[in-house]
């Protein structure tokens, strides 16, 4: 049985692994802590303009691509397990490629919502 994965996926394809329900705090830290966080905050500031006002560092991220996808710490429930990636804003090429080469870790639920999201052709991809 798949057991998901709960954490943020980078634009970049870079997986940063949290606890669930920690989502928020890892926010912040990779705000405060990433290796590019000048851009970070730089695409933050253009999130806010273009919502006229402030975003948390939660939705900053969702905006900026990056991609929350959550399993209790208790095991994968459908109703409580999620992978969301924004439609007006996509996913990139390395985060396919992520998805590609770990698929196969995600819950039957957060794999659903993946297909859910995905056109045929990125289908084909992973």
């Amino acid at each position: 049985m798949k057991t998901g994965l709960t954490g943020w996926l980078s634009p970049e394809g870079v997986f940063h692994s949290c606890k669930y329900g920690e989502h928020y705090q890892l926010a912040q830290d990779i705000f405060d802590e990433h290796e590019e966080r000048e851009r970070l905050h730089q695409e933050r500031q253009e999130v806010f303009k273009s919502k006229d006002g402030y975003v948390g560092e939660r939705d900053s991220l969702a905006s900026m691509r990056w991609i929350p996808m959550g399993v209790p710490d208790w095991g994968s429930q459908p109703q409580k397990d999620y992978l969301f990636v924004k439609f007006d804003v996509g996913i990139t090429e390395a985060q396919l490629d992520w998805f590609k080469s770990n698929k196969d870790k995600l819950s039957e639920t957060q794999l659903n919502m993946l297909n859910e999201f995905l056109s045929d052709e990125e289908m084909e991809m992973i």
